[in-house]
């Protein structure tokens, strides 16, 4: 039983550690930001007349199934305008803070918005069709737009016109 809980400790601190992610940030330019494109997944839209579902409490209009990554759609609540992203193989749906921006590879992507009343930016991976928050970021100037994601950072406009360029990777 000693030999035990040591090893079962350092496994788990081990897989602790592997999750982390260092992030930085830095001030750019208007001609930084917009240096690359923002990738646009296409969208498979939904047959006509099967666009909506509706449970005994919310309304929510489908989206599309991504094309790149088939097992996810993506939907939005009606009224209340919160977006969801459904894994269609599990079931399994996460509440997002925004509309998704993906990076070219649309392996990671990065919404920003209000959680529990402060101003979030949160990122995401997808790895063998589940979806993980890999960095959740809390900010101090509302963000008005994200632009050039990449797999290892992104771009991101500010309510005072500032810009800025999040960096990140995983610490292991």
């Amino acid at each position: 039983m000693r030999v035990i809980l040591p090893i079962a400790l350092i496994l788990l601190a081990d897989q602790i550690h592997a999750q982390l992610v260092k992030w930085n940030v830095t001030s750019i330019d208007k001609n930084q930001y917009s240096q690359c494109p923002v990738v646009a997944p296409a969208l498979k839209k939904p047959v006509r007349g099967m666009d909506t579902i509706a449970t005994d409490e919310m309304k929510f209009a489908i989206l599309g199934t991504f094309k790149a990554i088939n097992s996810f759609t993506l939907m939005k609540s009606v009224p209340n305008n919160v977006f969801y992203l459904t894994n269609n193989d599990t079931g399994l749906t996460e509440e997002l803070l925004g509309l998704p921006v993906f990076s070219p590879s649309m392996k990671k992507f990065v919404c920003f918005g209000d959680a529990s009343g402060r101003e979030l930016i949160r990122t995401y991976e997808i790895q063998k069709d589940k979806l993980n928050v890999k960095l959740e970021i809390p900010i101090a100037q509302a963000p008005t737009e994200i632009g050039c994601v990449t797999d290892s950072s992104f771009n991101v406009k500010d309510v005072s016109e500032n810009y800025w360029r999040y960096t990140f990777r995983d610490t292991k």
